[in-house]
């Protein structure tokens, strides 16, 4: 009966028209020409549009009722539950030289990644005037229409952030609400406070500095008992102007938070926002997009993208139901969901902290990845519980974008395989997989030697795999899905059918002088956070109970210890260098727990190995003749990648440049 009433609410809502709009109005707005009328390709001249949007939730809409604590938040005299952020918006100024997509970036902790990741800029801005911030023009010269809001409402107060401005909720009596907030913190300086926030986000405070909540507590490595620190030796205290002084945002420790230990503070917190709405938002943008005619930045169809963090928002997104707007719609036709992992997150929770993730050795055991992780329904056996990512909408275009790090980091096998790591999962019509080989979580220069690990031995922390000309080319395969119903080209995962998704005891790298292998991978548990976590996402007890973790299984890698199974790069289809995905946390200190997101790079031996070395991997003089052999091999590849629709051929001169410059690089090396 509950099912038959929601459908008559539904149809009732199509029949009725808007209840009402998403978008209530824009304020302060500014328009601009793009670099004062300069040209992008056929797209021609850009315009810069700016302001605040104004939403408003309607609270008794069937479509915002998984918006947690949404019945406490205040309502405007209209009737509306109101929302704000800053908006930034390029389009082609001749409405005939649009693409028909708006790509909505969600911004990764307030930040703005587009124009890095697909034009090469080298910041994180969009102002009309400053060249920089546009790059090559790549995205501008395709006919993009591109949109940014904010969405998060705990990101810091500052110029060139996007943050969403959320209301306080409120007991129904108006009562503050308080309740239970974790925190904790991977030491890896000495240092005498601490933020209740998680990367230099805002913080919920602290309700009572001497409640029996509040529980302090240390251990040497994640596997070790905690002990509790006495109330009497640790404070809720900040230092200003040299002094001590009482702060519900920070903790103090006498003698001091030691390096190499992890602290976890439980606390009892008030004033939690309406967390949820940003999800909301999001989606109503894309509303706005489509259906609104007073939108001057509309577009026919939309599509998400999110990095990391908000890859995980997207994931969340769907399954929550938000590719729905108040009016029964889709809203989406495409997501890009990059470097997610099987997470979630912390979105849509009471006192609910967007900026948390999961990792192997940083942040334990918070809300972030959570049954389900595939888009196919499935079976947790020990539950029993079944379910599916995308429970309301199977029409929005997916594409699942992971690096190496993420099967080791982030639990990224758990979205093609099912929950015991037997069986792999096939992708619907409507989806792809993509596994960036042995690459890692994010972009990072050639290193010098001061990221050498050990002075003996050819290991350098931080790995250059390039991955921005592959993102470009997938970027493009979805746009051509979307306008030309060209299909994309097949998933590109490892497999368990084809042993290339392996458990990690299997793992086996050829011996490189002076490498570990690593530990993990990390394994998302189940967790149990309370009576009141299901059906009302309040958290009651932290830290949460937990229980067996899912099984991860990891890439296979070949004789130069590379990952096999996915895309594979320039860099690793001519390889001069074994990259991996992971890397350990302080050689120094004999600290041998994987890091985050970052991995290793380590030169080919030139010449066969020997008694002095004993690396096991082919060397350099038997894989090449010299440099022009080595550069007619990776231009014949480069022919490959377009072939194979990866690569676009504007990017076969940057990717030919870029390994001669790797050649250079690693002779001078082995000099």
């Amino acid at each position: 009966m509950k099912s038959l009433f929601a459908l008559y609410l539904i149809v009732l809502f199509h029949l009725s028209g808007d209840i009402h709009a998403s978008v209530l109005r824009i304020e302060n707005e500014l328009r601009y020409d793009v670099l004062g009328g300069q040209k992008f390709g056929n797209a021609g001249t850009y315009e810069w549009i700016g302001g605040d949007i104004i939403f408003g939730l309607n609270p008794q809409n069937i479509f915002n009722q998984n918006i947690c604590d949404l019945h406490l938040a205040p309502i405007d005299p209209g009737g509306n539950i109101i929302l704000k952020s800053k908006l930034i918006v390029l389009q082609p100024k001749d409405p005939s030289k649009r693409n028909g997509i708006a790509l909505v970036e969600v911004s990764n902790r307030g930040g703005i990644a587009l124009m890095r990741m697909y034009n090469g800029a080298t910041t994180g801005q969009v102002r009309p005037n400053v060249p920089v911030d546009y790059g090559n023009g790549f995205l501008l010269k395709q006919g993009f229409t591109i949109v940014w809001i904010g969405w998060q409402w705990d990101v810091p107060d500052l110029t060139n952030s996007l943050k969403l401005e959320v209301p306080v909720v409120k007991n129904e009596d108006g009562s503050t609400i308080t309740g239970l907030v974790r925190t904790d913190w991977v030491i890896d300086e000495n240092i005498d406070y601490l933020s209740l926030g998680h990367r230099n986000m805002i913080p919920y405070r602290a309700a009572n500095f001497y409640s029996p909540i509040n529980k302090l507590t240390s251990r040497p490595n994640w596997l070790s008992h905690k002990a509790t620190i006495p109330p009497s030796i640790w404070s809720f205290s900040n230092l200003n102007n040299d002094e001590n002084e009482p702060d519900s945002g920070h903790i103090h420790l006498e003698g001091g938070f030691k390096k190499g230990s992890i602290y976890e503070l439980v606390y009892l917190a008030k004033d939690p926002v309406l967390a949820g709405g940003g999800l909301a938002a999001i989606r109503d943008i894309a509303s706005y997009i489509k259906y609104d005619p007073a939108c001057s930045f509309g577009a026919k169809k939309t599509v998400a993208q999110g990095v990391s963090q908000t890859g995980r928002f997207l994931r969340e997104f769907l399954y929550d139901g938000f590719n729905t707007d108040e009016n029964g719609r889709s809203v989406y036709d495409g997501l890009l969901i990059y470097m997610a992992g099987a997470g979630r997150g912390s979105f849509n929770h009471r006192f609910a902290q967007p900026s948390r993730d999961g990792h192997r050795y940083s942040s334990f055991d918070f809300p972030v990845d959570l049954f389900p992780f595939s888009t196919h329904n499935s079976i947790d056996e020990e539950s029993g519980q079944s379910d599916k990512l995308n429970r309301n909408d199977d029409s929005c275009k997916l594409f699942f974008i992971n690096t190496g790090y993420e099967y080791w980091g982030r639990g990224a096998s758990l979205i093609h395989t099912f929950p015991d790591g037997l069986q792999d999962i096939l992708p619907s019509e409507n989806e792809r997989y993509f596994h960036m080989a042995s690459m890692q979580h994010y972009t990072e220069a050639m290193p010098d030697s001061a990221d050498r690990i050990y002075q003996q031995y050819d290991l350098f922390k931080g790995n250059p795999n390039f991955p921005a000309p592959y993102f470009k080319a997938l970027l493009i395969q979805m746009k051509e899905w979307l306008i030309e119903n060209r299909l994309p080209i097949d998933s590109k995962i490892p497999s368990i059918s084809q042993h290339t998704l392996i458990r990690a005891q299997s793992y086996s790298l050829p011996y490189i002088p002076g490498l570990d292998n690593p530990v993990g991978p990390y394994a998302p548990a189940r967790l149990y956070f309370g009576p009141r976590w299901s059906e009302e996402k309040i958290i009651d007890q932290e830290p949460p109970l937990k229980e067996n973790p899912f099984t991860v299984l990891v890439p296979a890698v070949d004789k130069f210890g590379n990952e096999i199974g996915g895309i594979r790069s320039i860099e690793i289809r001519v390889p001069l260098a074994t990259y991996t995905p992971w890397s350990l946390r302080d050689y120094k200190m004999n600290f041998r727990e994987l890091d985050d997101f970052r991995g290793l790079f380590i030169p080919l031996p030139k010449q066969t190995q020997n008694k002095t070395t004993r690396d096991m991997r082919p060397p350099l003089n038997g894989l090449y003749i010299d440099k022009k052999d080595y550069l007619q091999k990776i231009d014949a590849d480069l022919a490959i990648l377009v072939a194979e629709r990866l690569l676009l051929q504007e990017d076969v001169p940057i990717l030919h440049k870029r390994s001669e410059n790797l050649w250079e690089w690693v002779q001078r090396f082995r000099e």
